[in-house]
């Protein structure tokens, strides 16, 4: 029951007094007099009537999950002429910290005002022309009240009255006019471009580093002092978990020590290029979904969940090169030792409602199956062209178009309700998905192979006249490939050999995951390493394999240089992988194709 809903009778019994005077503006003592004057029966809402929130300036200010937790959906419908039922799911379908001002910010009730380009109204000391900060004097804006001071005290939390170190901040930059696209300059280096996004914990702004050319980056404000505290646990589980398939992050602060975050800007997210382009096909669907499952492995090797996987937070750049976003609902999970079974476990304080897999609804606690049931619907999401506003089952049939029977099957696995009856991790959900695409191990590989030697001739045929950031993504594209390959590769060898099952293989990539983490510059990757872990245990590579039996172990071979110099490129060691080792890479893929036969 909603806290409106609630009656004064039993907002007494269960000492509900804080929370209602949260609401209604009101000290805790008096809401209880209140409370005890009326008539036991008496709802919540209407004991106070004169105070409690119905304008939409007052609705507003609410986050999502507070709308829903208060009961407001009965006042944001009277305000919208709407039934309670739909905006409920319209609250349930975002994110809990998403202020309800912009959850409705399609309506002209909530509309949600511009952030205009203008010089005018930021505190003194703070605006800048060409670089150089303005001395006290008078305010350039319309006075105190101007809208603009607003949004620099609120976002940018500078106060006006600071001193500011040219050396540490050199001051908020000027509005030009919009047609030049110049905007703020913050921390002396970044300047804002234009506002993103807003929920209940932060603000983010998307906004260009002045200091390396052609880079986009997005800047992310806490709304309030206490969000800072909040803001550096994002920032080290994204450090943690870092991936190349996860959004670079990077903690500032400004001159008087407050955080902010600078992200990698990833590109587009899942839900506005669906908004553009409506369902994406089935093959770019599940190829997205891998290379999101392969950051999420690698952050469950960390003992990292994301538990806020949905198509808001995952970007793709103009190649389709996925990266997974906002670590903000993102917690450490504890390693518990049950039934001879290793699992990991961790409290849930928020998530997308739509996307949250029922663990974390009815018990808050997620685990790393609980990213695999969160993928699995980021699945469905792609291939229906649609974002969910509200937590029901796919169909069975029509809720997964263009793909197989066999690989409906595996989504269903991936959606069970138990997750323990998932699959053991979210890249054996993808490789079941590409198993069940084409069962038979030599036709996937080939497609594999076709794909890496596809990525291999763009960055070959781009010559030296492409741009860092350019040769950067498709450096990146090339190792993404080459992982997908290594992927079913080990998928081959579990499906040839009955004594590896997928617990086992998931158990065996965690070991090495975990032995690795201190180590900066592996000479192999996890799945190499593994392939040849297993091939000294005795497991025999599969005839489809055998011309990658050579190669293993050898961090001298094209393979094994290829994985290091792609961990060069992601962690930012180098800009590219090198020409001569993209070529020879070639043509152990052709050779490798040419074994396979059509």
């Amino acid at each position: 029951m909603s806290l409106g809903s609630t009656r004064a009778k039993q907002a007494l019994l269960e000492g509900l007094e804080d929370e209602i005077a949260d609401v209604v503006g009101m000290r805790p003592a008096s809401v209880r007099r209140r409370l005890r004057k009326e008539h036991g029966a008496t709802h919540v809402r209407n004991v106070f009537h004169d105070r409690w929130p119905t304008e939409a300036s007052e609705l507003g200010r609410f986050t999502a999950k507070q709308a829903i937790r208060i009961g407001l959906d009965v006042e944001i419908a009277a305000v919208l002429g709407e039934s309670a039922s739909s905006v409920r799911r319209r609250l349930e379908g975002h994110h809990g910290r998403t202020l309800v001002r912009n959850v409705f910010g399609d309506s002209p009730f909530f509309e949600i005002a511009e952030w205009e380009p203008t010089g005018a109204g930021w505190p003194r000391g703070l605006v800048s022309d060409g670089g150089a900060l303005e001395e006290d004097g008078a305010d350039p804006g319309e006075g105190p009240g101007d809208e603009h001071d607003k949004v620099a005290e609120d976002v940018l939390d500078l106060d006006a009255s600071s001193s500011v170190s040219a050396d540490l901040h050199s001051g908020v930059g000027s509005w030009a006019p919009a047609e030049t696209g110049v905007g703020p300059l913050v921390r002396g280096r970044y300047r804002i471009t234009g506002p993103l996004g807003e929920g209940g914990f932060g603000r983010t702004f998307e906004a260009t580093d002045t200091f390396v050319k052609g880079r986009r980056v997005v800047l992310k404000f806490p709304l309030e002092s206490e969000g800072e505290e909040r803001l550096e646990r994002e920032f080290l589980r994204a450090w943690a978990a870092h991936h190349q398939h996860v959004c670079r992050a990077e903690l500032d602060r400004d001159e008087l020590g407050r955080s902010f975050l600078v992200l990698e800007h990833g590109g587009r997210s899942v839900s506005a290029v669906l908004e553009d382009e409506g369902p994406l096909a089935p093959e770019l669907a599940i190829d997205i979904v891998g290379q999101i499952a392969g950051a999420l492995d690698h952050a469950h090797g960390r003992q990292i969940l994301h538990l806020d996987v949905s198509p808001g937070n995952v970007l793709l750049d103009d190649q389709r090169f996925a990266r997974l976003s906002d670590f903000g609902s993102a917690a450490e999970g504890e390693r518990l030792f049950e039934d001879g079974k290793t699992t990991m476990l961790a409290k849930v304080d928020s998530y997308t409602r739509a996307y949250a897999a029922p663990e974390l609804v009815l018990e808050h606690l997620g685990n790393p199956r609980s990213d695999q049931f969160s993928l699995a619907l980021l699945l469905h999401s792609m291939l229906v062209g649609e974002v969910r506003t509200r937590r029901r089952r796919p169909r069975a049939a029509s809720g997964w178009p263009g793909l197989t029977d066999a690989q409906r099957a595996v989504v269903r696995r991936a959606l069970d309700r138990e997750p323990s009856r998932r699959h053991p991790s979210c890249g054996a959900f993808v490789a079941a998905l590409h198993a069940a695409a084409d069962p038979t191990p030599g036709s996937a590989l080939r497609r594999r192979l076709g794909e890496l030697l596809s990525r291999i001739d763009t960055e070959l045929g781009r010559g030296g006249s492409a741009s860092a950031t350019t040769r950067v993504g498709g450096s990146m594209l090339v190792g993404g490939a080459l992982e997908a390959l290594l992927r079913s590769a080990v998928h081959v060898v579990v499906e040839a050999h009955d004594a590896l099952d997928e617990a086992a293989v998931l158990e065996a990539l965690q070991a090495v995951n975990r032995r690795a983490q201190s180590v900066e510059r592996a000479p192999l990757g996890t799945l190499c390493e593994i392939l040849y872990r297993w091939q000294k245990r005795g497991f025999e590579l599969p005839a489809e394999l055998a011309p990658l039996e050579p190669m293993l172990g050898d961090s001298g071979s094209a393979l094994g240089r290829a994985v290091a110099g792609r961990n060069d490129v992601a962690h930012g060691r180098s800009q590219e992988l090198p020409a001569e080792l993209l070529a020879e890479l070639r043509r152990f893929v052709r050779k490798w194709g040419e074994r396979l036969g059509p």
